[in-house]
């Protein structure tokens, strides 16, 4: 076998629907200067995942299929640490495609700033017009708040998965088990307070494949809720200003239906009243967006299945944690000087 220069990790678990043109993408990988491999961790799958992966890994020497039986997706991710034979590791997500230069711009990035770990823009993509209102929720600042444009290479709190040497993931001690969801926040948050930088890039793109249910939506914001609580609590100075709106959501649709309870009167309508309004208003943007009145009519509905879930995941988080963690944590972020 030639040397491996990068080693690709993926956990799987029930991933028919997307697995094969996600692995397609990863397997056409241009402009890698050396060889890669794919190491694919399946948690017990019960549908096709096993059979299409199994025939990807027939034809293609650079696919390993391993199992996972802790079933966790961080599990999966410090297993592929241990078996991975490249200089660099890429962790990555089975629900997504990605660009056919993903691995290369992401040396290019790592390189060109020194960084740690280094991740790209996602794009969600949504099948049918359920999946297209929650890939506009997820896009929409009106779904996660205000985000920046990102033109250059800048100094980022967090990215999707990882991507950077071995032995920087080995040196802070890969990821942390305890984490069922948000892991790569809690890994990124150890990496900078190493000292290291994380950056996010506009050199790289993916593309990622949403819930196509909103049942199923409803249960994901839930569990990243829950993840980022404990997350707040464990990581002094990483909860932000624009993560405590979804649960002051929570708290003032309390306050209200506390109050109707007690006391009916028009003013304890006050936050429902004013929620509607920006869910309708968020229907409009979406129509504006996406030139689909189907998607307009279901956009508020994906709005409120990220909200209200995910400021109730994080209060149950609150519960089973404890109260966020105030203390500075002493990192920061901007743009990245070419000097860097």
């Amino acid at each position: 076998m030639a040397e491996i220069l990068v080693s690709i990790v993926m956990a799987t678990l029930n991933e028919e629907e997307y697995i094969e043109r996600c692995m397609s993408s990863l397997l056409a990988q241009q402009n890698v200067p050396g060889e890669y491999e794919v190491l694919v961790f399946d948690g017990g799958s019960e549908d096709r995942t096993l059979a299409i992966l199994q025939d990807i890994a027939k034809r293609d020497h650079r696919v390993r299929l391993l199992k996972n039986p802790a079933r966790i997706q961080v599990c999966a991710f410090n297993m592929g640490l241990k078996e991975a034979r490249g200089e660099y590791i890429a962790v990555v997500g089975a629900h997504a495609e990605y660009d056919v230069d993903y691995i290369s711009a992401c040396l290019g990035v790592l390189e060109a700033t020194g960084a740690t770990n280094v991740g790209g823009l996602k794009t969600p993509v949504g099948e049918g017009c359920v999946g297209q209102a929650i890939a506009w929720a997820i896009s929409s600042p009106l779904g996660k708040g205000p985000s920046r444009q990102v033109r250059h290479e800048e100094f980022a709190h967090n990215v999707f998965g990882f991507f950077g040497r071995k032995s920087a993931l080995e040196a802070v001690g890969g990821f942390d088990e305890k984490y069922v969801t948000d892991e790569d926040t809690e890994l990124n948050y150890r990496i900078r307070q190493a000292g290291g930088k994380v950056i996010v890039s506009p050199k790289i793109h993916f593309k990622y494949y949403v819930r196509k249910s909103l049942r199923a939506f409803w249960r994901q914001a839930f569990g990243y809720g829950f993840g980022e609580a404990q997350t707040h609590h464990n990581c002094a100075g990483s909860l932000r200003i624009g993560q405590m709106p979804r649960p002051l959501l929570i708290v003032g649709t309390s306050v209200s239906l506390a109050w109707l309870a007690i006391r009916p009167s028009w003013p304890a309508l006050i936050v429902p009243l004013a929620y509607l309004l920006f869910a309708l208003a968020g229907g409009l943007v979406a129509l504006w967006d996406t030139r689909s009145l189907k998607v307009a009519i279901l956009a508020p509905l994906a709005l409120a299945a990220l909200h209200f879930p995910g400021g109730l995941g994080w209060w149950f988080g609150v519960r089973r944690f404890g109260l966020p963690n105030l203390s500075p944590s002493g990192t920061g972020r901007g743009r990245v000087h070419k000097e860097a």
